[in-house]
């Protein structure tokens, strides 16, 4: 199986995600439904204009949901066809190509908001730690972090240190 790094480069796979996987109507679509509730419900408790970052943003559907609702929306991909994809969707987010636990792009920049949806999913143990030690460094102090894992997916404690930073606040 191909390194998750290097999975999601081809077109095929961005048209996949908006035309098959999200398609109106199907199990995600459904899924999806769910999480804008969720995305929702954490919002409500944040400042009234976060700084938000969409992680592994793909073609961007959570980020275009979101911005209008924060003080800025940042979404980050590695793979260039899903940025490509995200641009036709958002009107006000700054979209970068870039893989930030390699190189840190977004130095010195904190968010209240940090989304990571479906890049659990197929991702290796150890780039997962990679992944929630970066974001841990990226997520303000009353931050609220916010993804998905889909499926089975094994989640180990030690990456679970990293999801909050605020102990009192309810999950």
């Amino acid at each position: 199986m191909k390194p998750y790094r290097f999975s999601h480069q081809r077109e095929i796979v961005a048209d996949r995600y908006d035309n098959i996987v999200y398609k109106i109507g199907s199990y995600d679509d459904l899924v999806w439904q769910w999480e804008k509730g969720i995305i929702d419900v954490e919002m409500s408790f944040l400042s009234s204009r976060p700084r938000y970052l969409d992680f592994g943003c793909g073609t961007g559907r959570i980020i275009s949901y979101v911005e209008d609702n924060v003080q800025e929306s940042t979404g980050v991909d590695i793979s260039s066809e899903m940025i490509s994809r995200a641009q036709s969707c958002v009107h006000r987010s700054e979209l970068l190509r870039a893989d930030i636990t390699v190189k840190d792009v977004l130095v010195g920049r904190i968010f209240d908001l940090i989304t990571v949806f479906r890049v659990f999913l197929n991702s290796e143990p150890e780039l997962r730690k990679e992944i929630m030690g970066t974001l841990s460094q990226k997520l303000s102090r009353e931050g609220v972090m916010i993804f998905n894992i889909p499926g089975n997916t094994p989640f180990d404690a030690s990456s679970r240190k990293h999801i909050r930073h605020n102990p009192k606040r309810p999950i």
